[in-house]
C-alpha cells in the first residue's frame, strides 16, 4: 500500500521540509547561563517583596470588602509569579549543573530538555506551598491570619496535592521519555539520519530544475532530462574542435606529402644503409604525426558517443553537482550507468521512504503517548488515598494504604494477564521491534505489508486483504524484514538432461557471469547438483540488493531473469525435463 500520493503537491512539499523530524527528537536549544539563573531569581524576590505591600496593608481597609479582596488576591498573584521565578532558577541552576555532570549521557540532556514544562509546574508548587507555610507561621499579621485561616489552610492543601499530582505525572513522564529516547536511539536514529543526508542531495539535483513539483513521476522524468541536457551541453562545449580537427588534417597532408617524396627518391631495391636509416627517421616522424592525429579523431568519436547515450554515468553527476553519492544514490544496480526508468523509479523511492519513517515517527510518539496514559493511571490510586488523607476521610496514611491493599490486591489477579500481554507487546514493538509503519516483512512465506502500529494489536496487509493481529502473534516467527536485509534470495529449480547439461555447462555458467557483471549489486550461486537416472536437478539462489524495499524492482528481475535463463538454454541447447 503505497501512502505517499506522487500527484499531491503540499505532501509533496512537507516532505522536503528540513525540520520535519525536529519535532520528535526534540532538539530544542536551551541555553542556561549564571546570569540567567541571577535573572530569574531576583526577579522572584523583587516580587515576593512587593506582594508584602498589599498584604500589610490589608488591616487598613478590613471594614472595606471588595478592596480587602483585591488586596488580598493581589498578594496571591504576585506570590505566584515569584513562585515560578524562583522555580525557573532553581531549574536552570539544577540543569546547568547536571549538564557538566553528566554531559556524556543523552538521556540526561535529553530528559531536562523535554521535562522543563512539568519540573517547572512541580518546582513552582513546592516553593509556592512552602513560601506560603512558612510565611503565615512566621511573618503573618494574626488578624489578618485569623480571619483567613481556612482559605490558607485549604490553600495549602491544593497546592500539595496539585504538587503531588504533577510529581506523579512526572515520574510516569521520566519512564515513558526513557522509553522513547532508547526507542528511538534503537531504532530511528541512523534512519534519521541518512534520510537528512538524502534530502541534502535531493534539494541539490532539484536546481537543475527550479519549479514546483505537482506530480512526482513526471518531475523526476523531466529532472533526468535536464540533466541529460546538461551533460550534453558540456561535452559540446567542452573543446573546440572544429579548429583543432582543421589543424590535425593539414599536419596529416603535409605528412603525407613529406613521405611520398620521400618515397619517389628511394630507390626500390639495393639501399644503402644511410638511406635505409634516413627512411625509417621519416617513418617514425609519419608515425608521431599521425598520432595525435588519431587520439583528436577517437576523442571526437568518443564525445559523440557521449552525446548519443541515453543515460547518465558518474562523471556526470560529479560534474554538475560535485557530489559522488548522488550518483550512488540512483546506480542501484552499481553497473555505473543510471537509466531514465531507474532514475524516476529511485527518485520516487526516496520520497516514499521518507513519508515512511515520518509515519513510523507519528505512530510511535502517539503509542508512546498512550503508554503514558497507562503508566499515569497506575498512580490515581495513590493520589486519590493522599487526597482522602488530606482531606480528613482518612485518618493517618497508615489507613490509607491498608486500604489501597485491601482495594488493588484483587485487581492484581484479575487484570494479570492483561498487564503481562501489555508488557510483552510494549517490549516485542517498541524494543525488539522486528517491523515498523510501511515495512514488507515474511513470515512462512506470506508477505506482510504494515499499516498500523498499536500497544496491543497492528493492522497488516496480507496479500492485498487488511488484517488485525495481534503483536504477540509473531513472538515465535521467523521474521524476515525487507528494509533491514542487505539482499533477498530467490531461488530457482532447474531438471535438465544430464549428457546435454555436462556438454554445456561452461557455457551456463560463463553466459550467467556476464549477465551478473553487468549488475555488481546482484549475485548468484550454482549447486546443489542431484542426479536421479538421466535428469540432473540444479538450484540457482540470486540474491538481489534492494535498499528501500522496492518490491516492483525486485518483481521486475526475476521477471526478466526467467526470461534470460529461458532463451539461454534454447541457445546453448540444454534440454530441460
Amino acid at each position: 500500500m503505497n501512502t505517499l500520493d506522487t500527484k499531491n503537491p503540499e505532501q509533496i512539499e512537507s516532505l522536503l521540509d528540513e525540520q520535519i523530524f525536529t519535532k520528535i527528537e526534540f532538539q530544542e536549544r536551551i541555553n542556561d547561563t549564571i546570569c540567567r539563573v541571577l535573572f530569574y531569581f531576583f526577579a522572584g524576590f523583587f516580587l515576593l517583596v512587593l506582594s508584602l505591600v498589599p498584604y500589610y496593608s490589608l488591616p487598613y481597609y478590613m471594614d472595606q470588602r471588595i478592596i480587602r479582596l483585591i488586596l488580598y488576591v493581589s498578594f496571591y498573584v504576585c506570590w505566584c509569579i515569584a513562585s515560578f521565578f524562583i522555580a525557573e532558577s532553581l531549574i536552570r541552576l539544577v540543569r546547568l549543573k547536571a549538564f557538566s555532570i553528566f554531559y556524556q549521557s543523552k538521556f540526561i540532556i535529553f530528559l531536562f530538555k523535554k521535562q522543563h514544562f512539568r519540573m517547572r509546574v512541580i518546582f513552582t508548587f513546592i516553593i509556592f506551598s512552602t513560601l506560603n507555610f512558612l510565611f503565615h507561621r512566621f511573618l503573618g499579621l494574626t488578624s489578618i491570619e485569623e480571619k483567613y485561616s481556612k482559605f490558607n489552610h485549604l490553600l495549602t492543601k491544593i497546592t500539595v496535592m496539585a504538587g503531588l499530582t504533577f510529581l506523579c505525572l512526572f515520574i510516569s513522564g521520566t519512564i515513558v521519555d526513557y522509553l522513547d529516547f532508547y526507542s528511538y536511539q534503537m531504532n530511528y536514529r541512523n534512519r534519521v539520519k541518512h534520510n537528512r543526508e538524502v534530502l541534502k542531495h535531493i534539494q541539490k539535483i532539484n536546481r537543475a530544475l527550479p519549479r514546483e513539483i505537482t506530480n512526482l513521476g513526471k518531475y523526476a522524468a523531466q529532472l533526468f532530462d535536464t540533466i541529460m541536457h546538461m551533460s550534453r551541453s558540456y561535452n559540446f562545449d567542452s573543446g573546440a574542435e572544429n579548429n583543432t580537427y582543421s589543424e590535425v588534417g593539414k599536419g596529416e597532408e603535409e605528412a603525407n606529402a613529406e613521405n611520398a617524396s620521400v618515397k619517389s627518391t628511394s630507390p626500390k631495391a639495393g639501399k644503402p644503409e644511410k638511406e635505409a636509416e634516413a627512411e625509417e627517421e621519416n617513418t617514425e616522424s609519419e608515425e608521431k604525426v599521425k598520432k595525435p592525429g588519431n587520439e583528436k579523431i577517437e576523442r571526437r568519436e568518443a564525445k559523440k558517443k557521449k552525446n548519443n547515450r541515453n543515460y547518465l554515468v558518474r562523471e556526470d553527476f560529479d560534474r554538475l553537482f560535485s557530489e559522488p553519492e548522488i550518483f550512488s544514490l540512483f546506480d542501484f544496480d552499481r553497473n555505473n550507468l543510471v537509466t531514465r526508468h531507474e532514475f524516476i523509479k529511485r527518485y520516487i523511492a526516496l520520497f516514499e521512504e521518507r513519508e515512511r519513517l515520518k509515519r513510523a515517527l507519528e505512530q510511535n510518539s502517539n503509542n508512546m503517548v498512550k503508554i503514558n496514559i497507562l503508566i499515569s493511571s497506575l498512580f490515581v490510586p495513590f493520589i486519590v488515598f493522599i487526597l482522602l488523607v488530606f482531606t480528613g476521610h482518612l485518618p493517618s496514611f497508615q489507613n490509607s494504604f491498608t486500604m489501597a491493599g485491601l482495594v488493588i490486591f484483587p485487581f492484581t489477579f484479575a487484570f494479570k494477564s492483561l498487564v503481562e500481554e501489555i508488557f510483552t507487546s510494549v517490549i516485542f514493538v517498541f524494543f525488539i521491534k522486528p517491523f515498523d509503519y510501511g515495512d514488507i516483512f515474511f513470515v512462512e512465506g506470506k508477505r506482510y505489508e504494515v499499516l498500523n502500529i498499536g500497544i496491543l494489536y497492528t493492522d497488516f496487509l496480507l496479500d492485498d486483504k487488511f488484517i488485525t493481529l495481534k503483536n504477540s502473534f509473531f513472538n515465535a516467527s521467523q521474521i524476515f524484514n525487507l528494509r533491514k536485509s542487505d539482499f533477498i534470495s530467490t531461488i530457482y529449480t532447474f531438471k535438465f538432461d544430464y549428457k546435454s547439461f555436462k556438454e554445456n555447462e561452461r557455457k551456463f555458467t560463463e553466459k550467467l557471469d556476464d549477465y551478473f557483471n553487468d549488475t555488481p549489486s546482484n549475485s548468484y550461486k550454482l549447486g546443489n547438483y542431484s542426479v536421479d537416472r538421466n535428469v540432473i536437478t540444479i538450484t540457482l539462489e540470486v540474491k538481489n540488493v534492494i535498499p528501500y524495499q522496492e518490491i516492483d524492482t525486485l518483481e521486475e528481475r526475476n521477471d526478466e531473469f526467467v526470461l534470460f535463463v529461458n532463451n539461454l538454454i534454447e541457445e546453448i541447447n540444454i534440454t530441460q525435463m
